[in-house]
Formats: C-alpha cells, sequence, structure tokens
C-alpha cells in the first residue's frame, strides 16, 4: 500500500478494554474518489499513523514510507485469538450450543479432523 496524505482533524477518541485506543478521523473537505479507495483499502491492515499540524514535506514522506509496520495484537498467542473469534462466534450463532465450552469443543474437533485429513 501507497503512502497517502490527507487533511483532517481527530474528532474523539476512547480508551478500549485492552487499553489501545479507537480515534475517530474527520477529513476536512469532501472526500474524492481515490481517498475513499486509498481509506477503504487501509482499513483492518496495520499501518503507520502520523499527526502534524503542519503540512508533510517529501523528505517527511520518505521517511513515514521507510518505517516497517510490526503490528502486535496486545501479545496473545495465536490460539488465545483463534479462542476470541470463536467466542465472537458463538455469540452471534444460532447453532444452538448451550455454552461456548461445548461450542469450542465441537469446532475444534472439525478442525482437528480437517487438518489429520490432510496428513500423509
Amino acid at each position: 500500500m501507497k503512502t497517502f496524505v490527507f487533511a483532517g482533524q481527530i474528532d474523539g477518541y476512547r480508551g478500549l478494554a485492552d487499553r489501545s485506543m479507537k480515534i475517530s478521523i474527520v477529513t476536512s473537505a469532501e472526500a474524492a474518489p481515490d481517498l475513499v479507495a486509498k481509506i477503504s483499502e487501509a482499513t483492518r491492515n496495520a499501518c503507520t499513523i502520523a499527526i502534524s499540524p503542519d503540512a508533510f514535506s517529501p523528505a517527511d514522506i520518505d521517511t513515514l514510507d521507510k518505517i516497517k509496520v510490526d503490528y502486535d495484537d496486545g501479545g496473545k498467542t495465536p490460539g488465545q485469538r483463534l479462542r476470541a473469534v470463536m467466542f465472537r462466534m458463538w455469540e452471534q450463532n444460532d447453532e444452538r450450543y448451550d455454552t461456548f465450552t461445548d461450542y469450542y469443543n465441537a469446532h475444534m474437533e472439525k478442525l482437528i479432523t480437517h487438518f489429520k485429513s490432510k496428513l500423509a
């Protein structure tokens, strides 16, 4: 994804349970279709965020392009992340599992069976 710059302002923020923050940004003018497309492409991707009250110089943009994003999800292991996603799926699903434990065990068994079938 190529670096892009647009003018705007921070409209608000709130702290989240995992101590991260959710920040709302408003563009300073009507968003052109190409800006909308760029923002859409960046959505849910790890990005470098830079904020300045002044315009970025070409050297600033070059520096930003060189930053490597190493997104840290708060230290959760892949297994913890999978379990958290499965919990959200259980909350939103109507598969008739009375407890998350039942849902988790059934779906993990399906995953295990799937990957076991791939073994030689």
